[in-house]
């Protein structure tokens, strides 16, 4: 697909994983623009053109939820879920599933992973999913092929806050293993012991 727009117009499943929250919204915000249909013409056969309102106080909910409002007269995208891998925020992701579900009850899925590169590639990823209701065997399949392990933790952002905690106790235990392991060597013990 040539862009964002044609994968949400051509697909019925999106997957995704960006950096952060705010790249998720923009991409959805980038998805529910209005793409021009025949009865958005205005009488001199010329596009209607939408007004942009972004403020240096919007989140990219908010962005993407003012896109999907002026979507809403034009040629809808087909898409009905969105499965965000993203290390993403619970809040946001919260934020997302309540404006999709508002926009003819898309689903978004929260689906933090955990295993890194080498489990990805392998598909043994664990996958800890955040969504409204069950999920759907189609689902499911799709979060398969590259987990061995999924859990269902929940509504929406469930996924996403369990990865943050998952990620928070992993450092932690990391930095007191360091800190431990450096006054045995201030001690003088062997650390090899």
């Amino acid at each position: 697909a040539d862009d964002i727009g044609h994968l949400g117009r051509d697909c019925t499943t999106l997957v995704s994983c960006l950096p952060k929250s705010e790249h998720v919204a923009a991409a959805l915000a980038s998805l529910l623009e209005p793409h021009p249909g025949p009865r958005d013409l205005n009488a001199n056969g010329a596009d209607e053109k939408v007004a942009e309102t972004d403020t240096d106080t919007d989140t990219g909910a908010d962005r993407a939820d003012r896109a999907g409002a002026q979507a809403h007269h034009h040629h809808a995208p087909a898409f009905r879920t969105w499965i965000d891998c993203s290390s993403g925020s619970a809040s946001e992701s919260q934020k997302l599933a309540g404006l999709l579900w508002g926009r003819g009850q898309r689903l978004f899925v929260d689906c933090g992973v955990s295993g890194g590169p080498a489990g990805a590639v392998a598909g043994s990823l664990t996958a800890m999913v955040g969504s409204r209701g069950d999920l759907c065997p189609d689902t499911k399949a799709i979060i398969d092929t590259f987990a061995s392990k999924v859990v269902k933790c929940g509504g929406p952002g469930a996924g996403h806050a369990v990865k943050a905690t998952n990620n928070a106790m992993l450092a932690a235990n990391l930095w007191a293993a360091s800190e431990l392991l450096a006054n045995l060597q201030a001690c003088d013990i062997d650390i090899n012991v």
